[in-house]
C-alpha cells in the first residue's frame, strides 16, 4: 500500500495564494472593489464615463477629502477625464469622475467637478483642454446670478486664473486644471455659475462661455 504524499508547506502556501488571487479577481470583476492598484479603479471610471482608454496628464494628492485621495487628469484624442481614487479597507476605490467631450472643434473646452465627503470642505475642480494655440490665459469667474424684474444680474464672487506657465502639456495637447475648496454651506436657493474666459496675449477674448458641463459627487 502506497503512502499518500503530503503536500509541502511551500505547496500549501502557493495554493492558498493562488486561491486568494482568484478570489480577489472575482471580487474585482463582479463587485468592482478590492483593487490592488489605483490604475485599476481608474479603468472603471473610463468604462463608466465612456471615454475609452485615457492617459495621465497630471495627478494630484488631495488630502482635504481623504488622506489617500488622489485625482488624475487624463486624456485621449476625444475626451478629458478627471478621475480620482482613494485607498480603503476594500482596496483602491473610486467615486464618480467627470468626463469632458472634446470631439467637436472648439478653441477651448471646460468642465467643473465638485466633490464633498462627510461634511468636509467641498473641492471644486475646473479643468479642460485648449486647442487654440493663441490662448495665453484662462480665467474662471465664479458668479452669483440674481433676477430683478426679469433682468438677470451677475455678481462675481471670486476668480481663478491659469497663465500659459500653468498649462499642462501631453502628446502635443494643452490642458488647464484649477482647484479651490469651499468650506461654507451653499444656500440651496443661490444660483452659482462658473464662466470661462480665454484671452490671447494682446488681451483679445478668444472664447467666453458659461461652463455647462458640471458634475457633483459625494
Amino acid at each position: 500500500m502506497k503512502r499518500k504524499k503530503l503536500p509541502t508547506r511551500r505547496r500549501r502556501a502557493l495554493r492558498r495564494v493562488g486561491w486568494a488571487l482568484l478570489l480577489l479577481l472575482a471580487v474585482n470583476h463582479f463587485f468592482q472593489v478590492g483593487y490592488l492598484l489605483p490604475g485599476q479603479a481608474i479603468r472603471d471610471e473610463e468604462e463608466r464615463e465612456g471615454t475609452g482608454r485615457t492617459w495621465t496628464v497630471e495627478s494630484r494628492w488631495v488630502p482635504v477629502l481623504h488622506p489617500t485621495q488622489r485625482f488624475y487628469l487624463r486624456e485621449n484624442e476625444n475626451a478629458v477625464l478627471l478621475g480620482n481614487t482613494y485607498f480603503s479597507p476594500f482596496g483602491w476605490q473610486t467615486t464618480m469622475g467627470c468626463a469632458l467631450d472634446c470631439s467637436e472643434p472648439a478653441p477651448v473646452y471646460a468642465a467643473c467637478h465638485s466633490m464633498s465627503r462627510d461634511g468636509k470642505p467641498t473641492l471644486l475642480c475646473y479643468f479642460g483642454r485648449i486647442d487654440d494655440p493663441a490662448i495665453e490665459t484662462v480665467v474662471v469667474s465664479v458668479e452669483e446670478i440674481t433676477y430683478d424684474q426679469g433682468q438677470e444680474i451677475r455678481k462675481e464672487l471670486r476668480r481663478l486664473t491659469a497663465e500659459r506657465s500653468d498649462f499642462l502639456i501631453r502628446d502635443g495637447r494643452t490642458f488647464f486644471w484649477l482647484m479651490e475648496t469651499r468650506d461654507w454651506e451653499k444656500d440651496p436657493e443661490q444660483i452659482i455659475r462658473p464662466v470661462l474666459t480665454a484671452y490671447e496675449a494682446n488681451g483679445t477674448v478668444a472664447a467666453e462661455f458659461d461652463i455647462r458641463r458640471m458634475q457633483f459627487s459625494s
